[in-house]
């Protein structure tokens, strides 16, 4: 009897518990996810020649980081995390100089205002900014 009343008064915490540590393994995850798609929308941005030099190329970057396809149609194709609009990706470029005065181009992809899924409605989580950066070397 005084093992099931223990257990009686435990079994809350130790739920909770489990529950908190799934929801961050979920938010671990869908944040990871983010960070794959905002480098592969980098990658593609950075196809053809110096970044920013193709208008197009910021659309197909644009659809390959929320949709995973390039061209994409978001009335078909589906995202690559649920709530991921094109709209929540950033593509900028812009240009520097290395030792030497060697000039160079890069790139970078930003996912902003993305809400966590939550398990539980009442939770709301808004991730910061998930931002990479990448440098073409002069040719």
């Amino acid at each position: 009897g005084v093992a099931a009343v223990e257990f009686g008064l435990v079994i809350g915490l130790l739920v909770l518990v489990s529950f908190v540590a799934t929801e961050l393994g979920r938010a671990f995850y869908q944040y990871n996810s983010l960070i794959k798609s905002a480098r592969a929308a980098l990658r593609e941005f950075s196809l053809a020649g110096p970044v920013g030099t193709l208008g197009s190329r910021e659309e197909l970057a644009k659809c390959i980081a929320a949709y995973g396809v390039r061209p994409c149609d978001p009335k078909h194709d589906t995202q690559v995390m649920e709530g991921l609009t094109i709209d929540m990706v950033e593509m900028s470029s812009g240009t520097g100089m290395l030792p030497g005065n060697l000039p160079y181009t890069y790139g970078c992809a930003t996912i902003r205002d993305y809400h966590f899924i939550s398990l539980v409605e009442w939770f709301d989580l808004v991730f910061a900014p998930i931002s990479t950066c990448m440098r073409q070397n002069p040719s």
